[in-house]
């Protein structure tokens, strides 16, 4: 089910938050939306799982997971598929139209991901961001929130960023003599060093700009936004840092969930558009 990875889910939570609309309508469909994310991507890994038995068995980290292990029959596995994505399904068609429209389209993009584009390098990372994205407007239309191009853009940076990180830790193990998927051996960690670099300035100017624009200080009622931005850059070069000392072991969030200074970073970020808010 890997539910370590739902925080990734805690993206649909980030339209509400970026307009400060707090209302328990607001919270409670957001907080339904979360948990319909959740199920649907504990079914498209286990499928994934079920795909690439023989890839990970031959892998240091994916073979002691449950399926390749054996310790979860396949059959059982695909009963959990189906249950998982009808409760999802069924729930969100009741709960909200375009919330079940951008499930489906979330189910499609990971089964595609997993047949396809997982083994063509650049075009996977591409692929992953967009699910972040389709998190985003899943939180949007739960809210009824007109989603931004800057929280668009920025969560589309920020989920290149951490792919890429990922396929750093791939070459990594590949380095050390352990075997990885196809796409990750089309790269080098000098390439991947220099996107990641290139993807961290401009996520850190993408950031900036959208906290300087008209319609941030107008919402927030303050010209002090920007001062949010030495947690992003922080953050970010935090987290560099931790997967660097890492090595191939480093696991987006792993690292997040882990690293105890990158924890108090997104806090005080956290913190800071607070206490802007309401000085």
């Amino acid at each position: 089910l890997r539910a370590k990875q739902y925080v990734k889910n805690l993206f649909v939570f980030a339209p509400m938050f970026f307009v400060f609309n707090f209302s328990v309508n607001n919270i409670l469909n957001s907080t339904i939306t979360f948990f319909l994310f959740c199920a649907t991507a504990s079914a498209v890994y286990i499928f994934n799982d079920l795909y690439d038995l023989e890839e990970d068995a031959i892998h240091p980290v994916k073979q002691k997971r449950p399926i390749v292990a054996g310790l979860i029959g396949k059959r059982v596995a695909i009963f959990f598929i189906v249950i998982l994505v009808l409760k999802s399904l069924v729930f969100s068609l009741i709960f909200n139209l375009n919330v079940f429209f951008i499930l489906v389209s979330y189910i499609a993009l990971n089964i595609l991901y997993t047949l396809i584009f997982k083994r063509i390098p650049v075009l996977d990372v591409i692929v992953i961001a967009f699910g972040f994205v389709l998190r985003i407007l899943g939180g949007c239309y739960a809210t009824d929130t007109i989603p931004s191009h800057w929280i668009i853009l920025m969560t589309f940076l920020l989920a290149i960023f951490l792919g890429f990180s990922k396929r750093k830790g791939d070459v990594m193990l590949k380095e050390s003599g352990h075997s990885i998927r196809l796409s990750a051996s089309y790269y080098s960690l000098r390439t991947l060093n220099t996107i990641i670099y290139a993807i961290t300035i401009l996520l850190s100017v993408a950031y900036f700009a959208y906290t300087i624009s008209p319609e941030v200080k107008v919402r927030l009622d303050s010209p002090y936004v920007f001062i949010t931005s030495i947690f992003v850059i922080a953050g970010l070069l935090r987290y560099l840092q931790v997967q660097k000392k890492k090595g191939g072991d480093a696991n987006p969030t792993d690292l997040v969930l882990s690293d105890g200074w990158l924890q108090i970073i997104v806090l005080l970020w956290i913190a800071s558009f607070i206490v802007i808010k309401f000085s």
